[in-house]
């Protein structure tokens, strides 16, 4: 029997009460998807075929256990590494036609020995591209910063994991970095050792 156009409403883990048209396959059923919230995805429902969702936004942040994430180093600099890559790590399929639009929001308490320098960036594993980085290079260091980072990661099809890293310039003596990891409230406090926990959107969106 050869593939066939069809429509049909299901209910899965995914979407409930969808409303699915598109092509049925050996390798899997791989189709447009509306959901009740209004929301257009490309779903594979069975099957080993490729996975992809689209108008989807993710949001992620950091562990908030109350502990800050401390980095430090003596001698030798660190080249960009995962701040958390459990937590503020995601693996997106970017298909054509569309770009992922990447935000992110942390809060270093303060830095830690000499102060020689470090820097913050959003990591596409693609190329191991840089998307929007930011960076403190020696010099007296404000006790405590508030960073915004933005990019776009243009649509190929491919499979990119993104990432909020760190990086340490190297020191004679000790270098590092403390970031705010608190659980996000109201009454964690900016310049204080309460810094709200790292934040990450992520949106797929249509776009040329």
């Amino acid at each position: 029997m050869t593939d066939a156009p069809w429509l049909e409403i299901y209910v899965n883990s995914l979407h409930t009460n969808a409303i699915q048209f598109g092509l049925s396959s050996t390798v899997g059923n791989v189709v447009s998807a509306i959901d009740t919230a209004g929301n257009l995805g490309l779903v594979n429902i069975g099957g080993t075929g490729p996975f992809s969702q689209v108008g989807t936004t993710r949001k992620l942040t950091g562990s908030a256990n109350g502990s800050n994430y401390t980095f430090t180093t003596t001698g030798a600099a660190v080249p960009y590494t995962a701040i958390d890559a459990t937590n503020l790590n995601s693996t997106i399929v970017v298909p054509v036609g569309f770009k992922l639009v990447v935000k992110a929001r942390l809060q270093t308490v303060n830095s830690t020995g000499n102060k020689d320098g470090y820097g913050i960036a959003i990591v596409d594993s693609v190329g191991t591209t840089a998307l929007d980085a930011w960076s403190q290079n020696g010099g007296t260091f404000p006790s405590t910063q508030e960073i915004y980072l933005h990019g776009v990661v243009n649509g190929d099809g491919a499979s990119h994991t993104i990432s909020l890293q760190y990086a340490l310039s190297s020191t004679s003596g000790t270098n590092g970095v403390l970031i705010g990891n608190q659980p996000i409230s109201t009454t964690a406090v900016f310049g204080s050792s309460s810094a709200n926990t790292p934040i990450m959107i992520l949106s797929l969106v249509q776009s040329n």
